[in-house]
């Protein structure tokens, strides 16, 4: 099939949702190329709410996480219902990490059986695919730029990076009415504090204490945690650990309300994880706790000139760990060092 004959376009991001808004200038620019296609994409249900109200896609296809027998099930008649779309191109948005997660890829692809397999040469591992580009293992640029080689490389022009976040006013007036009701002025200074995301990306929360207790002491402000559903009792943990200094919105805000939130925030303390990449391409001052994962593909920096990165350089990062029973790159981290940056980026403010 020739490129020119797509008409029915599947995208697999079955990454996060930070990996789902980097990738949003590629899909955008994807879509002004073939603007006769159905665009689609497959992503895990979580991801649900960073692909909702692009105007670019089409259809949405959820999978699953787990190996309940319940989840399996619907995944494959998911994958099944793709097949039957007969999709003309299909581009994979994420790192083989692995050969068994590129014979996963590979797998999925042919199960789907699209006319033109496009995505991530990973390490050598894609050769199952017709369209692809090179790709390291650690990555070499910004995770948003290997998305938009292969809009290229499938003949789009990427125009701008914009990436595509839109905050709609009534989430703004639940942040704020939020904010009311637990005693924030609109004149109060708000630090935010993200303490949740991947287990092996978490900073201590007893540092994150230290940090809140020491800048009270300098600061008249507001501490307001942040956090999934999921992390609702780390955000209360954090809560006792700060002897009453911190609110906790964990679990009370929706993506676009979590967007407005950080927007009002004078600083965002976070870790390595999706609301960090909302924090900076909102360009809201922010300190981003870098652990484990891998900083070039994935550092703030690249889109926010407002965002100050800690990392230790531990011997044995960057990982994709889940869990750590050493934890060396967090707990290098010092609180004294979180302090001073956000100190300096209040007096820039």
């Amino acid at each position: 099939m020739e490129l020119t004959q797509v008409k029915r376009i599947i995208i697999i991001n079955l990454g996060g949702i930070g990996d789902i808004l980097l990738s949003t200038p590629a899909l955008r620019a994807l879509k002004q190329q073939f603007p006769q296609s159905e665009m689609s994409i497959l992503i895990f249900r979580q991801s649900y709410a960073a692909v909702t109200g692009l105007p670019y896609i089409e259809n949405i296809l959820c999978l699953e996480h787990g190996l309940r027998v319940t989840a399996l099930c619907k995944n494959l008649l998911v994958v099944w219902k793709l097949r039957k779309r007969h999709f003309c191109l299909a581009v994979n948005m994420r790192t083989m990490l692995s050969q068994r997660s590129a014979g996963k890829v590979k797998v999925l692809l042919d199960i789907i059986n699209p006319g033109i397999k496009a995505g991530r040469d990973t390490e050598g591992r894609g050769s199952f695919l017709d369209i692809k580009i090179p790709e390291t293992e650690r990555g070499e640029k910004y995770e948003m730029e290997y998305d938009i080689e292969i809009a290229r490389a499938l003949g789009a022009e990427v125009k701008d990076r914009n990436i595509d976040f839109e905050i709609e006013p009534v989430a703004i007036e639940k942040v704020n009415k939020l904010l009311s009701e637990h005693g924030v002025l609109p004149q109060d200074l708000v630090i935010g504090i993200h303490p949740g995301g991947k287990p092996s990306h978490r900073w201590p929360l007893e540092d994150f204490s230290r940090v809140i207790d020491e800048i009270s002491k300098r600061i008249d402000c507001k501490f307001i945690a942040t956090g999934s559903h999921d992390e609702t009792a780390l955000g209360e943990r954090l809560k006792v650990e700060a002897k009453g200094k911190l609110i906790n919105f964990s679990g009370r805000l929706t993506l676009k309300e979590l967007g407005a939130f950080i927007k009002r925030c004078s600083v965002y303390i976070c870790n390595d994880t999706a609301p960090m990449h909302i924090a900076a391409l909102l360009k809201v001052p922010m300190v981003a706790l870098f652990t484990a994962g891998y900083l070039t593909r994935f550092d703030p920096r690249h889109i926010s000139d407002k965002a100050i990165v800690l990392q230790s350089n531990a011997e044995c990062a960057p990982c994709d760990k889940v869990t750590c029973s050493s934890l060396k790159c967090l707990v290098a981290i010092t609180p004294e060092e979180v302090v001073q940056a956000v100190t300096l980026l209040l007096d820039k403010k």
